[in-house]
């Protein structure tokens, strides 16, 4: 849990973006953007999570933020 919470602060870091996690019990859950709720990401698996928490990057605006709505660019 530790890892997923540090790969969180970069993805946040890296994106300029408030981040909130839900995780069911069988694995799969969603990342939303903090302030709205707005969803992020949807993922089947912790596995699938994580790949996207490492490296995942959505489109800044002019100012640095991540645009609304949320546009996954690599």
């Amino acid at each position: 849990m530790e890892n997923t919470l540090k790969l969180m602060n970069e993805f946040e870091e890296r994106n300029n973006i408030s981040t909130t996690l839900e995780i069911n019990a069988d694995g799969s859950g969603i990342l939303r953007e903090f302030w709205d709720e707005e969803i992020i990401k949807e993922f089947d698996n912790i596995e699938t999570l994580v790949s996207f928490l490492s490296s995942g990057k959505l489109k800044l605006a002019e100012d640095g933020r991540s645009v609304s709505p949320i546009v996954i660019v690599g």
